[in-house]
């Protein structure tokens, strides 16, 4: 069960900021009482980026006056979530009754906020077993409820709006480590995605997607990870990006392929739906034998230019990827289908959560300085907001 607000509330008055030609944020903080924020050390910093990725973050804050995200999502709110404290945003999940699930990447723990962003309590908790998780790799909502994926113990737990646990599941049998989630309203089913160890009667497959009931009664699995890029050794960075439809049809992308993936939800096909990326790098050199210093090899050091976020909206696709054009990332706008975009825009914004109504949030250059680790920026796609 949830237990009281906490009494070391923040009252922020969320102010929706116009855009003009310069990128700006506007806010209004009234302290009732303290409260401590995380704030990451330079050392920190330079630990989980790398010298040369901060001076490329760096001379990307000096040209922001230049980002193009007011094109393609106008107007946004600041929102400052409030718990003690949370080390990064890096997701944002909308539930069905209106509450948000915040993933913290860095801390591995899942936070609940309703639309003001006041705290309503934490999301499970840090364990193993029913109800806990080690290594959340990702949170959807499940028809009323909030379903996560942990890493490491091969669990799915359900949680119902209010944070408290509802049923779970292990996937341990098909042997395999899920790097990603998607849940169909349709079929009510789960797709797990990773294929790190993954085996099959002892045998050792290439499946990417491994479907399962509601119930955690494993159904089969579809998907190959691309034969091209087995030599590259890239398994271990198999985290796929996720998008879903109003229909309930699954699209993903590997973070190192420029291919939409499509998953018609009732013969289970994946459909693959090459994409032109304009500025996107494919990797050119694959990962070191010793993956224990995975946590060091970024993406520059692969020579590629990883895809990031994913959304599918009012039959639009919206692509995120890094680049190395002056500022942090590249969008790229399709019509669904179609394999060259109708719209390129360049951003320091980062998308970390979505619907398929064009409701977005975003992280403004991630690992700058003076970034606040518990803010993130609301908007709607300019396209899906109905005249």
């Amino acid at each position: 069960m949830i237990g009281p607000l906490e009494s070391t509330t923040i009252v922020t008055k969320v102010l929706r900021v116009r855009w003009g030609g310069v990128v700006s944020t506007l806010l209004l903080l009234v302290f009732l009482v303290s409260c401590k924020q995380y704030v990451e050390s330079d050392s920190d910093r330079v630990t989980r980026f790398g010298p040369d990725y901060l001076a490329v973050i760096a001379e990307a804050e000096k040209k922001s006056s230049s980002d193009q995200i007011a094109d393609l999502v106008g107007s946004l709110e600041t929102v400052r979530l409030h718990t003690s404290p949370i080390q990064k945003v890096s997701g944002v999940t909308f539930g069905r009754s209106g509450v948000i699930a915040v993933l913290d990447g860095l801390a591995g723990k899942i936070y609940l906020y309703d639309r003001v962003a006041a705290y309503l309590g934490p999301l499970g908790e840090k364990g193993r077993g029913p109800g806990k998780y080690v290594s959340p790799r990702a949170v959807v909502a499940s028809d009323a409820n909030f379903s996560v994926v942990d890493f490491s113990d091969h669990r799915v737990s359900t949680f119902d709006p209010h944070g408290s646990f509802v049923s779970s599941f292990v996937y341990t049998a098909e042997k395999f480590s899920a790097t990603g989630l998607f849940y169909n309203v349709a079929t009510q089913s789960y797709y797990l995605f990773g294929n790190r160890w993954h085996q099959v009667n002892g045998l050792t497959t290439d499946d990417l997607v491994n479907v399962y009931r509601k119930d955690g009664q494993f159904v089969e699995s579809i998907g190959s990870f691309p034969s091209v890029w087995s030599s590259y050794n890239l398994y271990p960075v198999d985290h796929p990006i996720v998008a879903s439809s109003n229909t309930g049809e699954a699209f993903f992308m590997l973070s190192f392929a420029p291919v939409l993936h499509h998953i018609t939800p009732l013969t289970l096909k994946v459909d693959d739906i090459p994409l032109s990326l304009p500025g996107f790098k494919s990797p050119t050199v694959g990962l070191p034998s010793d993956l224990r210093k995975l946590k060091n090899i970024h993406s520059w050091e692969l020579g590629f230019t990883p895809i990031r976020a994913l959304v599918m909206c009012r039959e639009q696709i919206v692509v995120e990827y890094e680049t190395d054009l002056g500022l942090r990332y590249t969008i790229a706008i399709f019509k669904a289908g179609e394999s060259q975009p109708t719209r390129v825009i360049q951003t320091n914004f980062l998308i970390v959560g979505s619907d398929t109504n064009g409701e977005v949030a975003l992280v403004q250059n991630p690992g700058r300085k003076d970034l606040i680790q518990n803010e993130y920026y609301l908007g709607h796609f300019a396209f899906a907001v109905r005249p």
